[in-house]
This record gives structure tokens, sequence and C-alpha cells, in this order.
């Protein structure tokens, strides 16, 4: 699945965590998603800051419909991630409204100054959206086009070039 043609711009390994507040549905497919498509070019995470015990079944079989691996994913705290290697992240992105309402700039424990985004996207898992028809694909479809925009920015620009580019796609 991995396209190098989108990654062509990306010349040096860039860090992103993605965050949610159960770390079980859309942080999970964002990283699986991304992680597929540019694993020689980003080191991509997800964490929640009240991660689920298991991941969405029903997020699973999502990634596994558009032939996105899904092996060794699992929720995690965000306070697990900075632990796990050390690492200082390029980009955070929150993809529910409530991780975003909730971090107050980095998440204890993570470091560096990442440029921080918030791509909201529709929780398939809310009972609130129970009624919508295959409200799992749509919000896989909202990541995938949006990763899909994030891998065509030239990733090496300055940090002010590279930043206002990324922030364009979450206005969408």
């Amino acid at each position: 699945m991995a396209n190098s043609s989108n990654l062509a711009m990306v010349s040096s390994m860039r860090t992103l965590l993605f965050l949610g507040v159960n770390n079980s549905v859309r942080s999970i497919m964002a990283e699986a998603y991304l992680r597929e498509r540019a694993a020689s070019s980003l080191k991509v995470y997800s964490a929640g800051s009240l991660p689920d015990p298991h991941v969405n079944p029903r997020a699973l079989s999502v990634l596994e419909n558009h032939d996105v691996p899904t092996a060794g994913l699992r929720s995690k705290d965000w306070t697990e991630v900075p632990n796990a290697d050390g690492v200082a992240f390029d980009y955070v992105i929150t993809v529910c409204d409530r991780a975003h309402d909730f971090l107050c700039g980095l998440p204890q424990g993570l470091s560096g100054s990442p440029i921080i985004l918030h791509w909201g996207t529709i929780d398939p898992a809310d009972p609130a959206n129970a009624d919508i028809e295959d409200v799992y694909d749509l919000a896989f479809a909202h990541l995938k086009t949006r990763i899909d925009r994030f891998l065509s920015v030239d990733h090496d620009a300055p940090r002010d070039r590279r930043e206002a580019m990324v922030r364009a796609i979450g206005s969408d």
C-alpha cells in the first residue's frame, strides 16, 4: 500500500503523535494508515488521555478492509509514548474534540516544540452517531484524506512554512 511518490518530499525522519481520549478508534486508524503510508520517513504514534483497554474491533475491521496492517495496534496512555523511544515530536495532532479541549500545551512528559494541530473527526463509537450509515468508514475516509494531504507537504521546509501548510489541512 505504501506510495513512495507522496513521500519524496520527506527526506528526514519526522515524529508524529495522534491524540484522542480513548485511543481506540480515530487515533488508532490515523496511526495505522499513516504508518503504512510513511514508514520510511515518519515515526508515528497514537495515544489517549483515558485509553480503552482494547482497540475497537470495528476500527480494526475498517483498517483491514482498506488493507492497512493492524498487527501490534493497542490503546496507550499518552504518558507511555515519550518513554517508549524518548522522542521529541515534530507534530501532535488531536483527532477528538474532547482531547483537543483537554490539551493545554503538551501532555506531561512530551518534549520538544511540536506543531500542534486539531483534525476534528466524527466519533464512530459515540452512541449519538449510531444512526449514521457506515460511520466508521466515514471517519476513516476523513482521516485518510487529511493524511494524504499531510504527506504532500514539504516536511523539510522551514518550520513556519511547514506549519502554515499543515494547518491548512485541518481547516476543511
